[in-house]
């Protein structure tokens, strides 16, 4: 969706992590960047499950270093 295009788009340009961006470059995606499409716990699994859940290839990820965002594409409906 539009707004999730967004949210990427504003990350990348906005949360660098300089180390990343110097291996990489201004033409790196936003996993090199270090920008995850969901959190190492899932991307629909409440967050009290954090520490008993993990995605797959996400076992190495700390998950204290992780700070999800949340889009919603169109919040009316959710009112």
């Amino acid at each position: 969706g539009h707004s999730t295009n967004l949210v990427t788009r504003l990350m990348k340009e906005n949360c660098v992590i300089p180390e990343r961006y110097e291996k990489y470059g201004p033409r790196g995606t936003k996993e090199e960047y270090g920008i995850r499409w969901q959190c190492p716990w899932g991307k629909h699994t409440p967050v009290n499950e954090k520490y008993n859940h993990t995605t797959p290839k996400n076992e190495d990820i700390n998950k204290d270093d992780c700070l999800p965002v949340v889009t919603i594409r169109n919040p009316y409906d959710w009112m």
